[in-house]
């Protein structure tokens, strides 16, 4: 299959990670040869000069499943720091299952527990709270407060 080319500019972080996982997986199910397949994810470097969101958090989620990809920052490749090349090993999760991410990025504002499970009802109240604690783990959630309540914020 060799090298595939995937472009995330002017996605949000939860649409260009749920196109980032529709690309890989397609690709790592439709390849005959993991070893020759690579994915250069363009995603930019981002206007604040430190490096854009969809970089930080794309790269951060691959941090997170070193059994089933490989990354290398374009900037140690190509000396681009708006792209990042991945080289799958296996299957991701699917993005179905990505709580997680979905919560972190709601989070981006300080956001109350009881607003968090009401946003997230659908995963019902166990999988958003384990998620909650996840996150806070992780150093991605940060305790905050909103109007004289404890909140969660991004980190």
């Amino acid at each position: 299959m060799g090298t595939i080319d995937i472009d995330l500019h002017g996605h949000t972080w939860s649409e260009a990670l749920q196109e980032f996982i529709r690309v890989y997986t397609e690709a790592v199910e439709t390849t005959s040869d993991l070893e020759s397949l690579q994915i250069n994810v363009i995603h930019g470097y981002g206007s604040t000069g430190e490096g854009g969101v969809i970089r930080h958090r794309l790269r951060a989620f691959l941090k997170r499943f070193p059994e089933s990809v490989e990354f290398i920052p374009g900037e140690k490749t190509m000396d681009n720091q708006g792209c990042t090349v991945v080289k799958p090993l296996e299957k991701l999760p699917d993005s179905h299952d990505m709580l997680e991410e979905q919560i972190s990025e709601y989070c981006e504002r300080p956001r109350t527990k009881n607003a968090i499970a009401g946003k997230f009802r659908r995963h019902g109240d166990r999988r958003v709270s384990n998620a909650i604690q996840n996150l806070k783990q992780q150093r991605r959630l940060c305790k905050t407060r909103k109007n004289n309540y404890p909140a969660y914020k991004t980190c």
